[in-house]
């Protein structure tokens, strides 16, 4: 069958031909990857385009295939990483470690360390130190995912120096330093960084 087309391609069920317009996917409102909803009894292949954030899904193409919703995904998309680790920085443990307001998102309140873990991030693409002489002045800011698109992950604290470890969902990270803190080779803190589905 041709659409706009006299003369389809014998391969094909169906050939559209236009040089000024496009087609349109339907657009559904997916619930999850694993839901089939709205759609009943999807055939493998169904392609559709989901319009709602919920869940684990996104606005985009998703294609139906044992038993689930996948997403396709552009290059761009697919080069990207899942996960990362946080950039390498000292954790101040001594109040005076921490000069308010000199811009490194430190902060020390009533015994509680804050440290801006995306800020952090989000820094090193600002203001690198060293740069070859080629290079721009700052890193692609199309490198940094917005703090929303985050998780975020302690993986390992050492327990000998830090207490009363946590972080918010904007990578706000808050910690004590318990009464006679052990510093060694394992004080350290690992911090992963995923990207949200």
């Amino acid at each position: 069958m041709g659409i706009g087309n006299l003369h389809p391609h014998e391969s094909s069920m169906l050939d559209v031909v236009s040089s000024d317009r496009g087609i349109l996917i339907p657009r559904v409102k997916l619930e999850a990857t694993n839901l089939a909803s709205p759609i009943t009894s999807p055939e493998n292949s169904l392609l559709v385009y989901n319009t709602e954030t919920i869940s684990d899904v996104t606005p985009g193409y998703y294609y139906w295939s044992i038993d689930s919703w996948n997403r396709l995904i552009t290059e761009k998309q697919a080069s990207k990483p899942k996960y990362f680790y946080m950039p390498s920085i000292a954790m101040p443990t001594n109040p005076t470690h921490v000069v308010s307001g000199d811009g490194t998102g430190f902060t020390l309140v009533s015994g509680v360390y804050r440290v801006d873990l995306y800020e952090r991030y989000k820094l090193q693409f600002e203001a690198p130190q060293i740069k070859n002489t080629g290079a721009p002045v700052m890193i692609s800011n199309e490198s940094v995912l917005p703090a929303n698109k985050l998780n975020y992950y302690i993986t390992y604290y050492d327990a000998a120096v830090f207490k009363s470890v946590t972080v918010t969902d904007a990578g706000i990270l808050s910690y004590e330093i318990v009464t006679s803190p052990k510093p060694s080779q394992r004080t350290f803190m690992n911090i992963v960084f995923a990207v949200k589905p």
